[in-house]
């Protein structure tokens, strides 16, 4: 929550669902998309949830450090 205060541009985190419950996970993963569409807000997210993972506008895997794969979909 801190990291959204001074309306940046782009947040870049880290896990940002690693302890958190479903219910509240899906509440953070509705609140980033709302401020991604209504204020054009850019989220990098470092993840190991392929579910979730799923639900990006793009994904950019990595093996070992290094870019190996890259799919992105359309906007919404």
């Amino acid at each position: 929550a801190r990291a959204l205060i001074n309306d940046p541009q782009v947040v870049i985190a880290d896990e940002p669902w690693g302890n958190l419950d479903k219910v509240t996970g899906e509440e953070l993963y509705n609140l980033m998309s709302e401020l991604n569409q209504k204020r054009e807000q850019t989220f990098i997210i470092a993840t190991h949830n392929q579910l979730l993972a799923q639900r990006a506008h793009r994904i950019i895997t990595l093996i070992e450090g290094k870019a190996a794969r890259y799919s992105g979909r359309n906007k919404n």
